[in-house]
C-alpha cells in the first residue's frame, strides 16, 4: 500500500494525529504491524471487533527481559481501553512502550486500502498545477496518468515518465527524486498524494475545538452525522466585525462543502479563515 498516503488520510484534516486514531473506523479483522522497540523489531497482531480494537499480541520482539515486561503487559491494555494508541508509555521502558504504540498504529495503517477506482488530484511542479490520476485495482495502485501540466519540455520529462513508474513498483509515494526535476517530481507526488479519497470516518457526534485568528482565539463547534460534517458553528472569537464576516460565513460552508478543511482562506480575511480552519481540524482531532 501507499503508506505515506496511508499515514497522511489518517488525519481527515491532512494531519496525522494519534488522537484521531481513537475516532477512526476500521474493518473487521486481524492485522500485523512492526515497530522499533529498544532491542529492534516488534512485532503484533490486532484484532478488530465490530470496529473496535479487542486484542493485541506481541508476536516477535527481542526487549529486555524484566526491564520490557511492564511494557509489554501495560501497552496493550492501555490501547484496547483507550481504543487509541496515544497512551502513557511506562516509565523505564519507555522505548518498548513507543515500538509497541508504533506497532500498533502500522498494523492498522498498512492494512487500511483504498476502494477499486480512479482518483485525480492535483500538485504544485516548476511550472504550475499538475494534475494526475491514480487507478486502484485489487487495492494496489495500478497505473498512475499525467493528466495536465505545464512543466518545461525536456527538462521535466524524466520525471513525469519515471516518478509514476517508481511509485507503482514500490507501491508508495515515498520516492526519489529526479536529478534535475525535483519541482516536477516532488509536485507529482503531492498530486498522487492529493488524488486518494478520504478513508477515515469519524463517530456521530458534535465537537468543539479551538484555533487562533487575529483577535485571538475561536471557538468552533463541528457536528458529524453518517460520518460527514453536517454544520460548523462558530461559538466564541473577537475577530473584527465587518472585516472577518466574510470568513466566518464562507469558510464552515466551505469545509462542508470539500468534507475538509483544506480549503482556500477569504482574501482580506486570512488570519480569521485559517483560524477557523485550526479549529475545525481541532475539534476533529480531539486536540
Amino acid at each position: 500500500m501507499m503508506k505515506k498516503i496511508l499515514s497522511v488520510l489518517l488525519a481527515m484534516m491532512m494531519l496525522l494525529s494519534l488522537s484521531a486514531f481513537a475516532q477512526a473506523q476500521y474493518p473487521d479483522g486481524t492485522y500485523q504491524g512492526e515497530g522499533e522497540g529498544f532491542g529492534g523489531a516488534i512485532l503484533v497482531s490486532v484484532t478488530v471487533l465490530d470496529g473496535k480494537i479487542t486484542d493485541i499480541e506481541l508476536l516477535e520482539h527481542s526487549e529486555t527481559s524484566g526491564i520490557s515486561d511492564a511494557a509489554v503487559e501495560q501497552i496493550p491494555a492501555d490501547i484496547i481501553e483507550a481504543q487509541s494508541v496515544d497512551v502513557d508509555v511506562v516509565a523505564g521502558a519507555t522505548y518498548t512502550s513507543d515500538g509497541i504504540m508504533e506497532a500498533v498504529l502500522n498494523a492498522l495503517i498498512d492494512d487500511e486500502q483504498f476502494a477499486d477506482g480512479t482518483y485525480e488530484g492535483e500538485g504544485t511542479g516548476f511550472g504550475g498545477p499538475i494534475r494526475v490520476s491514480v487507478t486502484f485495482l485489487d487495492g494496489l495502485v495500478t497505473e498512475i496518468l499525467v493528466l495536465e501540466h505545464s512543466e518545461t519540455p525536456g527538462i521535466s520529462d524524466p520525471a513525469i515518465e519515471q516518478i509514476p513508474a517508481a511509485m507503482i513498483e514500490v507501491q508508495s509515494t515515498d520516492v526519489d527524486v529526479v536529478a534535475g526535476a525535483t519541482y516536477t517530481s516532488e509536485g507529482l507526488i503531492e498530486a498522487v498524494e492529493n488524488a486518494l479519497p478520504q478513508t477515515v470516518v469519524f463517530e456521530d457526534g458534535t465537537y468543539e475545538g479551538e484555533g487562533t485568528g487575529f483577535g485571538g482565539p475561536i471557538l468552533v463547534s463541528v457536528t458529524v452525522s453518517d460520518g460527514m460534517i453536517t454544520d460548523i458553528s462558530l461559538l466564541e472569537h473577537a475577530e473584527t466585525a465587518g472585516i472577518s464576516d466574510p470568513a466566518i460565513e464562507g469558510i464552515p460552508a466551505a469545509i462542508i462543502e470539500e468534507q475538509s478543511a483544506d480549503v482556500d482562506a477569504v482574501s482580506g480575511a486570512t488570519y480569521t479563515s485559517e483560524g477557523i480552519m485550526e479549529a475545525v481540524e481541532n475539534a476533529l482531532l480531539g486536540e
